[in-house]
């Protein structure tokens, strides 16, 4: 998915099956270890949000912390 494809509400269900069978799996579920999950785009990083309440960090907010 390309652009915004993925955040139109026609595409919801789509968007949410490619998710669940990609980045989904590569979630970590304890706490500890998302505060060092990242990820760089942020169509890498909204679906988790979207699905999940879960929005990896980005490099740079590592870096600056």
């Amino acid at each position: 998915m390309a652009g915004i494809y993925g955040q139109k509400a026609e595409h919801y269900a789509e968007s949410k099956g490619i998710y669940q069978i990609g980045w989904r799996q590569k979630n970590p579920p304890k706490l500890k270890a998302r505060q060092r999950f990242l990820a760089t785009g942020y169509l890498t990083r909204s679906p988790g949000q979207r699905f999940d309440g879960f929005v990896p960090n980005h490099p740079v907010q590592i870096l600056l912390t």
